[in-house]
């Protein structure tokens, strides 16, 4: 989806189901507190990310959800690739940044920064179409998990859960019949197995 010119390049975006990525130039600093992980990738130069009091100078970032950033690109086109809301890709993500933060701080200088780079480069240049640029970059996300052997880490009841609300999102499904499809007990915001529920 081609989206409004900024400085004279055009910018694109690609909002799939699990995923979202802009790629383009951003006209003035940004600020912003996403609600999901993010990963953000400079196409040029490295670019300033300033988090707290500190400003950390880097080609790549991977911002964690709720944290409040402020990213200065300057000129150079970015990629700014907000993950999956569950937070698997972020998890899997441990590992391989050079400069891994811990609990609420920002990681830095991805160690597959140079493949990123190229495959967004090229996709900035050469806009694919959406099916296809997903399973380009999600096979690539793949190949840097692999690396850093990080194993996808969704529980399946959330998964089901999660499947379940998308399927019926007209609907108002009450906690208890999602926990009871779950095969799950619902106490106040807590869920147990029926089996351990029975037991206490």
């Amino acid at each position: 989806m081609l989206i409004q010119p900024i400085l004279h390049k055009p910018a694109f975006m690609y909002p799939w189901e699990k995923r979202t990525l802009f790629i383009g130039r951003l006209p003035e600093p940004v600020t912003a507190a996403y609600g999901a992980a993010t990963l953000v990738i400079s196409l040029g130069d490295p670019i300033d990310l300033k988090v707290g009091g500190r400003i950390i100078h880097s080609g790549s970032f991977l911002i964690p959800a709720g944290v409040r950033v402020s990213i200065n690109a300057g000129l150079q086109p970015v990629a700014i690739f907000h993950l999956d809301v569950l937070g698997d890709d972020y998890k899997r993500f441990q590992g391989c940044f050079q400069h891994q933060g811990r609990g609420i701080t920002v990681s830095h200088d991805l160690r597959d920064e140079t493949d990123f780079h190229a495959q967004l480069n090229q996709l900035y240049r050469q806009p694919g179409a959406s099916a296809v640029t997903y399973t380009q970059l999600d096979s690539l996300l793949e190949y840097s998990f692999s690396r850093a052997g990080s194993l996808s880490r969704i529980d399946p009841l959330v998964q089901e859960a999660v499947d379940h609300i998308k399927q019926n999102y007209q609907d108002n499904i009450p906690v208890e019949e999602l926990a009871q499809r779950l095969g799950l007990i619902a106490q106040g915001a807590s869920f147990w197995p029926l089996q351990v529920a029975r037991e206490l």
